[in-house]
């Protein structure tokens, strides 16, 4: 069978193209060749795509300043969600999943289903530790789940599940994704099925992202982490004066407002009119 012939979705799936040449050739030497070259151009696509941060990105260009510098520090969708608001939280989890599945696909296509599994494990490297900021980047939740999703639907499907439950009764991310990165590489090889390339990826990726959040770890331990929250933030106090009372802003009284928070008007007394100013004068006549 020549390679174009050779040349059909499976074998791609499978294979790659660099993989369908290096099976095709009849030459050993030129078959390394092939297989090498997949598995570098697979590393170098994932790192470099994955390098690219949009929480850093975005929160310069639509809010001014660098996300790594409020926070956790971390450039990731769980910051920008406390840093920025909901939006800016929804557009970098957006951002993260799809870095994850363009580098698994082009990995898929250069070198296979193990072409997309090397890809997967170096746009997580990638995001952790990017070239374009200084190697300061995030911790590799989002793009670990896209890359698991384009691997394995079903297990993507269980790990998504056990996270959500966790953070839902515990309202702790972290936990949630430190638990997910804890399991999901022994569901992706005992469910999954998976061996060889695939699973040494993912569990490398899992250490990797347990690593990453061990400062979690040990503010889980002292009771310090933030836990998740979609609430309004509560208002300021007023600050006290000198003499330890609160502080009265201009055109103010202590007890203008009401208990819902309302400013509350003081009523002044109306002038008198004009005719029951003369009523008065005659009565006192």
């Amino acid at each position: 069978m020549s390679f174009l012939e050779a040349l059909n979705f499976t074998n791609i799936l499978n294979h790659g193209l660099l993989g369908i040449a290096a099976l095709e050739s009849a030459n050993e030497t030129l078959q390394a060749v092939f297989f090498a070259l997949g598995a570098l151009i697979c590393i170098a696509e994932g790192y470099f795509i994955g390098a690219f941060s949009p929480a850093i990105y975005f929160s310069k260009k639509l809010y001014g300043s660098d996300v790594r510098e409020s926070g956790s520090g971390n450039a990731g969708s769980t910051n920008m969600l406390r840093t920025h608001g909901k939006k800016a939280g929804l557009i970098t989890a957006l951002g993260d999943f799809f870095k994850g599945v363009l580098t698994a696909l082009l990995g898929y296509i250069a070198f296979g289903y193990n072409g997309a599994a090397i890809a997967g494990l170096f746009a997580v490297v990638g995001h952790i530790a990017p070239v374009y900021y200084k190697f300061k980047g995030g911790k590799g939740v989002m793009v670990a789940a896209s890359v698991l999703l384009m691997l394995d639907p079903v297990v993507f499907l269980i790990t998504i599940a056990m996270f959500a439950v966790i953070v839902y009764l515990t309202k702790y991310v972290s936990l949630g994704s430190i638990m997910a990165a804890l399991v999901y590489p022994l569901v992706f090889v005992r469910v999954g099925g998976h061996l060889g390339i695939p699973a040494i990826t993912n569990i490398i990726t899992g250490a990797l992202i347990i690593f990453m959040h061990r400062g979690n770890m040990a503010r889980l331990k002292e009771g310090t982490e933030n836990k998740l929250s979609f609430g309004k933030k509560k208002t300021e106090e007023k600050p006290a004066s000198d003499d330890g009372t609160e502080s009265v802003q201009e055109g103010e009284t202590e007890d203008a407002d009401n208990a819902d928070g309302y400013a509350v008007s003081e009523k002044k007394p109306q002038p008198k009119s004009k005719k029951n100013q003369k009523k008065l004068k005659k009565g006192k006549k």
